[in-house]
């Protein structure tokens, strides 16, 4: 189950093979989540954070945001999220 802090979203159920042998509760994630057929699942890149770290995160994350220059808020949220997450995140695992 994954809580949107962005949108303020609650019990969203995750279906992810890899995140559910991986991931620790608690953990922060950016994805993308897509639903499909009464389930979501996330689709392309994922940033993973340190659990507690959510307070700094999103204070970092409006002072980055208002820095990028992109046409959406979806392409200001990716490109924010990438940088804290060169600094910030843990690494992840695609295989």
């Amino acid at each position: 189950m994954l809580a949107d802090r962005l949108q303020q979203r609650e019990d969203l159920p995750l279906i992810d093979m890899m995140f559910s042998r991986t991931a620790a509760p608690g953990m922060l994630l950016f994805t993308r989540v897509v639903p499909l057929a009464g389930m979501n699942m996330t689709a392309g890149i994922a940033f993973a954070f340190p659990g507690g770290s959510e307070a700094h995160l999103l204070r970092r994350y409006k002072r980055l945001g208002k820095r990028v220059k992109a046409d959406t808020e979806a392409a200001r949220r990716l490109v924010a999220f990438f940088q804290l997450n060169r600094t910030e995140g843990i690494e992840v695992s695609f295989a």
